[in-house]
């Protein structure tokens, strides 16, 4: 199953990528999606591509039989994001320990700027539940979720950008050696 949106933000397309990959934007996402407490264990920038590795517990993301099945609790999730600024492209899979290989949940992103100012950040999401007899049924749900919560993390990102970003963008931008020849 496929889902693809379109979000634009009144911002340029480079400040927006480092705004996008801030924490302080991460934390409040974390509100909509109701992670509990998220755990970063890698985070890699060089300049052109960062990276960033978390493990967190995701609420109500994977149906409650699904764990009754598994005899374990299937919300413990790693999620694993790239971004390169070269290509303005990145990705993040989800990944659950509980189901393996039968879970498939990616998001293919891309960050575009259609006039100074402006930047677009057009996502495509993928997810597959290979479990015979449910997946489709599992499948629906987190579409379902997605949904919900797509509007949601706009409106969050569209006013941390607005409200937020101009009184932490100098501190943020000093913190990646990266954007200091941005900024």
């Amino acid at each position: 199953m496929e889902i693809s949106v379109a979000h634009e933000f009144e911002i340029d397309r480079a400040e927006f990528e480092y705004a996008f990959a801030c924490e302080d934007l991460e934390r409040l996402n974390d509100l909509v999606h109701e992670v509990n407490r998220r755990d970063v264990v890698e985070w890699t920038d060089d300049g052109t591509r960062f990276r960033r590795v978390s493990e967190y517990h995701a609420k109500s993301r994977v149906p409650e039989f699904v764990g009754k099945i598994f005899r374990k609790d299937p919300s413990q999730v790693t999620q694993v994001m790239e971004y390169d600024r070269e290509t303005h492209r990145g990705w993040y899979d989800i990944e659950s320990p509980v189901l393996g290989k039968r879970f498939v949940y990616r998001s293919e992103f891309s960050i575009e700027e259609p006039a100074p100012g402006r930047a677009i950040r057009r996502s495509k999401l993928t997810v597959l539940v290979r479990l015979p007899a449910i997946g489709g049924r599992v499948e629906k749900l987190l579409k379902h979720e997605f949904e919900k919560r797509e509007s949601a993390e706009y409106e969050v990102c569209a006013r941390f950008l607005k409200e937020t970003w101009p009184g932490i963008r100098d501190r943020v931008m000093e913190s990646w050696p990266s954007a200091r020849s941005f900024a």
